[in-house]
């Protein structure tokens, strides 16, 4: 048989791994950080990202090369097809995923913040302007 003080300890250890855990659910359902997610077609999708239980792309936004070879971002949402919702992508497609700076000029894209001449070479933002945002300079490219 248990001592009592050893049953109490139990019994506090156990709830506290019990709260953990439903803290770490909690967490990751509702918590969702912008971050690019990397694929091995090559293609670059950004927005605000859950992993569990499937990485899944609220709101996704993507990179485009444009005639000129610059690279504009654009809204998934906008395509051809128009997609609704979020995006889910299959966890065996994914070559990298990170998290993105609040600070970033993509996400100040996304959130149609105005993002600093010296990050991009346009103003006008993606979402309620006729031109999307140029992020040639900001890639580097």
């Amino acid at each position: 048989m248990i001592k009592k003080p050893s049953k109490v300890l139990l019994i506090a250890s156990l709830s506290l791994v019990g709260l953990m855990i439903i803290a770490g659910v909690v967490v990751s359902i509702f918590y969702k950080p912008y971050m690019a997610v990397y694929l091995t077609t090559g293609d670059v999708y950004f927005g605000k990202t859950s992993v569990f239980p499937c990485v899944k792309i609220q709101d996704p936004w993507f990179l485009q090369r444009t005639e000129d070879g610059g690279l504009t971002l654009e809204r998934f949402a906008d395509a051809a097809w128009m997609p609704k919702g979020k995006m889910r992508v299959n966890k065996d497609q994914i070559v990298f995923m990170s998290r993105l700076s609040e600070l970033s000029s993509i996400v100040a894209a996304i959130e149609g913040r105005n993002v600093p001449q010296q990050q991009a070479t346009q103003q006008q933002l993606p979402g309620g302007s006729e031109e999307p945002a140029n992020l040639e300079s900001t890639l580097g490219e």
